[in-house]
């Protein structure tokens, strides 16, 4: 079989964001009680998960753009669920998240570094 293809995190560096370490704890815990992991990979890493890598969406690029995915459930033609049961503050906690992590692997193959709060 082939191997994956390389990792291609969206570059997130250049937009000078300000991880809130708090607030992305809270979306770790949020991200998997949630079951985002089922789809998307432990730890938002998905290597051979059902569902794409979310340290590689574009959408992570816009707030608004991802809420609508979550919780208006603007891809359900594409199986992803909407998660209307979230508040606004756990929707935010999970993107802080994966900001968080995009930016770190973003980091392991550019030596950039992020800001931390």
């Amino acid at each position: 079989t082939a191997a994956p293809a390389p990792l291609a995190p969206v570059e997130l560096a250049s937009t000078e964001i300000e991880i809130d370490d708090d607030l992305a704890l809270e979306g770790y815990a949020l991200y998997h009680q949630a079951s985002c992991a089922i789809c998307h990979g432990s730890d938002a890493h998905s290597v051979g998960a059902a569902a794409p890598d979310l340290r590689e969406s574009r959408t992570l690029l816009s707030y608004p753009a991802f809420r609508s995915i979550v919780v208006d459930g603007t891809l359900l033609e594409k199986s992803m669920p909407l998660f209307d049961d979230l508040g606004e503050g756990e929707v935010q906690a999970i993107y802080e998240y994966l900001l968080q992590q995009t930016m770190a692997a973003y980091d392991a193959q550019t030596g950039a570094g992020a800001k931390n709060n």
